[in-house]
C-alpha cells in the first residue's frame, strides 16, 4: 500500500543565537533536518537526527552560525 507524503511547510524563528524549524508533521512519516552552505554544493548535510512524526507539529533548535545557511526539512 502507497502512502500520499504531503509537501513540508516549514516556518523558521531566529531568536538569542538559536534557530527553530517548525512543520505539521504525518503519521507514518519521518523528517530529517538538513543544511548546504552553498546552494552549488552537491550534497546536503544533516543536522541533529532523524524526527519521526505523529500528526503534531515538530521542530528542531540548534545554535545559529554567523554565516549564510541554506536548510530544508526532507520527508522520509
Amino acid at each position: 500500500r502507497l502512502l500520499r507524503k504531503d509537501a513540508v511547510q516549514v516556518s523558521a524563528v531566529k531568536n538569542a543565537g538559536n534557530l527553530t524549524l517548525s512543520w505539521p508533521s504525518q503519521l507514518t512519516s519521518s523528517y530529517q533536518v538538513v543544511f548546504k552552505d552553498n546552494l552549488t554544493d552537491v550534497a546536503w548535510t544533516p543536522v541533529g537526527s532523524v524526527i519521526v512524526g505523529d500528526g503534531t507539529v515538530k521542530s528542531a533548535s540548534f545554535a545559529a552560525t554567523g554565516t549564510q545557511r541554506f536548510y530544508s526539512v526532507l520527508t522520509q
